[in-house]
């Protein structure tokens, strides 16, 4: 990181993102992989190519994975906390004016556990109901600045929707069925006719990206059980 920020010396650089490795409760840890070079893109192109599902757009760190400039995060307030993704909502406003860096080494360690805020906010949707609140707003006051066209804008809104499927699946998977029927309680019930599609969508994602770890760790553990 050192390496890093003395490269982006002198540039609007604000916020720099690093790799992880995931370490499970069965003591199983990610192999780690060979460092990449350091990327640089403007915030509001990140932006852009996030909200758009530009497969170019790069990671978005969380808050263990981050480095802030300090004048950029005191000049905007800092963190709002009524938002259990404070971190990452944080980020996006920074973006708005600041350029992004991310270096693909894996630095740092993420236990996965049920501890974890990212696991209750999942299972309870808070984290479906933060973003549809919070992306509301920030489009309508940052997407003509961003430059985001109405696909763009029109996809945004399919992100908390997706983010409730996705969480439907992962109970699915972890055959808590209680906790399925509890989360179709709280989806809006205008989500509901989109579910079906977004379900199978999340399915077919999930069962690609847990592919690496069939053998080396219980679904249940993959979940943070």
């Amino acid at each position: 990181l050192v390496q890093a920020l003395g490269a982006l010396e002198g540039t609007t650089v604000a916020l720099l993102g690093n790799d992880e490795r995931h370490l499970f409760s069965n003591g199983f840890l990610t192999e780690k992989q060979d460092d990449q070079p350091l990327a640089v893109v403007s915030g509001r192109m990140q932006l852009r190519r996030r909200f758009s599902g530009d497969p170019a757009a790069l990671p978005m760190p969380s808050l263990t994975t981050a480095t802030v400039r300090r004048d950029a995060l005191i000049a905007q307030g800092g963190f709002d906390q009524k938002y259990v993704h404070f971190d990452v909502f944080c980020w996006y406003e920074m973006l708005t004016k600041w350029d992004y860096a991310y270096l693909p080494s894996q630095l740092t360690i993420n236990r996965i556990h049920g501890g974890q805020v990212a696991v209750a906010a999942r299972a309870s949707l808070r984290s479906v109901h933060d973003h549809r609140n919070f992306l509301d707003d920030f489009i309508r006051r940052n997407g003509a600045e961003i430059g985001l066209n109405t696909a763009s804008r029109l996809r945004t809104r399919l992100i908390a929707p997706g983010l409730a499927a996705g969480a439907l699946v992962v109970a699915m998977r972890s055959h808590q069925w209680k906790q399925v029927a509890q989360m179709l309680r709280r989806i809006p019930p205008r989500w509901l006719p989109l579910m079906p599609a977004l379900v199978a969508r999340a399915w077919r994602h999930e069962a690609r990206r847990l592919a690496k770890f069939r053998g080396k760790v219980p679904t249940e553990l993959l979940y943070g059980a």
